[in-house]
């Protein structure tokens, strides 16, 4: 073979604009990026059976993996030693914990993600049997064993312990200050964990799996729901741990407690927002002198969503332009315009987030 074709053939899912120019480390980034892309919405998926799953859903397991560590370093470690009570069904464990470390003085932090992966069993059925999406169930039964192995890490004595004892925490622990700091990285790490799991087709559990059935149901934004569930868990859990352990909240209903806990639901509630808009819609415009190929190739994909076509006359050149409108979800747009290059014609386009809009709206792609 010669060297030529050689070049031809390694480079064959190369990315690079110019193959002189060929940069390993661009293509790995862009072909991860794009792996990620697919698993998150590709609209000519097959169905996902337990079979094909570990395949089609590879990179997802990683990202399960990366969110349970993050969630568990942020809510077992940070909000752990700021004795900050989280929200969700997490609170349940959390609250066990800080009570029986109170009353018997014995830590049994290595037991959170144990306790509350056994109250997820039931929501876990309720969810296979309610819902289609089985990728759903399985990558959240997934992050929920990796919390098991991550709880084991930060709770016990381990040299990763050791390290972010000896080199994140501040030695001297006195003054209110320094619970709103131990909250503030602990609702941004557990922010992305959620936004992570979200993302990638699983959850974090617990009240994401009632977060879940709610959005599917009437397609409303995954961080505001999130945040109005996790209010009553939070206020629930104050008042619980103001009654059968006052000193751990000084005796006080309203203080830093509540305070840290509108601190964690505010922070995480926002980061999941901006990393999943799951319901977010988008005004993508499509400008080209071509619109007829646009159409005929959006046709033959058996496209989902109204678009319409507007024509008009480019100030600039002065020559008719034609624009393909179409209001669509934010996880869509990749996939979409990818769909629109293979029409093989040059266009340029612009996107423009909708604030508000009619339900009416087709979502059987991205559930």
């Amino acid at each position: 073979m010669s060297s030529r074709q050689s070049n031809k053939s390694s480079n064959v899912h190369c990315s690079c604009s110019n193959q002189k120019n060929h940069n390993l480390a661009k293509c790995l980034k862009n072909q991860l990026v794009l792996r990620a892309e697919r698993e998150i919405f590709y609209h000519n998926q097959s169905k996902i059976n337990l079979k094909n799953f570990w395949k089609k859903r590879t990179l997802s397991i990683i990202m399960m993996a990366i969110s349970a560590l993050f969630f568990t370093l942020g809510i077992i470690f940070f909000l752990g030693v700021a004795r900050t009570v989280p929200t969700g069904v997490s609170a349940i464990p959390a609250l066990t914990i800080i009570i029986i470390n109170s009353q018997y003085e014995v830590n049994i932090g290595w037991s959170f993600a144990i306790i509350y992966f056994v109250i997820n069993i039931p929501l876990i059925i309720f969810i296979l049997v309610k819902v289609s999406n089985k990728s759903f169930s399985y990558l959240t039964f997934i992050w929920l064993f990796f919390q098991i192995v991550w709880n084991q890490v930060f709770s016990l004595d381990t040299p990763i312990r050791t390290f972010l004892i000896n080199n994140i925490l501040i030695p001297n622990q006195e003054g209110s200050w320094t619970i709103f700091y131990y909250t503030i990285i602990g609702s941004i790490l557990s922010g992305w964990a959620i936004g992570m799991a979200w993302k990638f087709g699983g959850s974090c559990g617990g009240t994401d799996y009632i977060t879940y059935y709610i959005a599917l149901k009437y397609r409303k934004p995954i961080g505001k729901i999130m945040f109005s569930i996790s209010i009553f868990f939070g206020l629930f859990s104050i008042i619980i741990l103001y009654f059968l352990e006052p000193s751990q909240v000084d005796g006080q209903l309203l203080g830093q407690k509540l305070a840290s806990v509108f601190l964690y639901l505010i922070v995480s509630s926002s980061i999941v927002s901006r990393i999943y808009p799951k319901y977010g819609k988008i005004l993508l415009q499509i400008y080209t002198n071509h619109p007829e190929k646009i159409v005929e190739h959006l046709k033959s994909i058996k496209y989902w969503h109204s678009y319409n076509i507007w024509e008009g006359v480019s100030g600039y050149t002065g020559q008719k332009q034609w624009r393909v409108e179409t209001i669509i979800y934010i996880i869509e747009k990749n996939a979409i315009l990818e769909e629109i290059a293979k029409a093989n014609v040059s266009f340029w386009y612009s996107a423009t987030k909708i604030l508000q809009t009619t339900d009416r709206f087709d979502a059987t792609k991205i559930n």
